[in-house]
């Protein structure tokens, strides 16, 4: 019985440093989650028009995308890291019967931004300025870069609302 115990609690031991393993490397490649609040959805998707393709990098929730959807966005482009928020998300979008969206299980890094008429990131401080220069290289003359709460080092937005960030390419 004790041996049963020990085992029971070195598999729960594991089971943490494995999850916090986890944790550490999501966070250490950008993947951090706290959801974006309605208003400053609402603010960021003012540069969203009809038939225009939204990227959404890191898309957490999903809802982001769900707006740019209501807003009228042709295309919606979602990429995630982080397994059990991009499966939950896949699941939650399918139930609802949303359709249009493209969801890719990817790094940012790993992102086509070329078609983007708008790109929206809640990406960490720490990788900013890579991920600036990638939309930079990438996005097509005209389209928006938009970052909810982080700024760019070194760039001063064409135009700021609050916490959102705005970059024309």
């Amino acid at each position: 019985m004790i041996v049963l115990f020990q085992f029971g609690i070195l598999v729960v031991l594991l089971t943490v440093v494995a999850y916090m393993m986890v944790v550490t490397y999501l966070v250490y490649k950008g993947s951090n989650y706290l959801p974006t609040p309605k208003k400053e959805i609402e603010t960021a998707l003012q540069v969203l028009h009809k038939d225009d393709v939204f990227i959404d990098l890191g898309f957490g929730n999903g809802e982001v995308m769900q707006a740019a959807f209501k807003h009228g966005a042709r295309t919606i482009i979602g990429y995630e890291l982080d397994f059990t928020r991009f499966l939950r998300t896949w699941l939650r979008l399918r139930r609802d019967h949303f359709n249009g969206y493209h969801l890719q299980y990817a790094d940012i890094w790993s992102a086509n931004l070329s078609s983007a008429d708008v790109v929206f990131t809640f990406f960490t401080i720490i990788h900013m300025k890579k991920l600036y220069a990638k939309a930079k290289r990438e996005m097509k003359k005209g389209s928006w870069f938009i970052s909810y709460v982080h700024e760019v080092p070194g760039q001063k937005p064409t135009r700021q609302v609050g916490k959102v960030r705005f970059f024309k390419m």
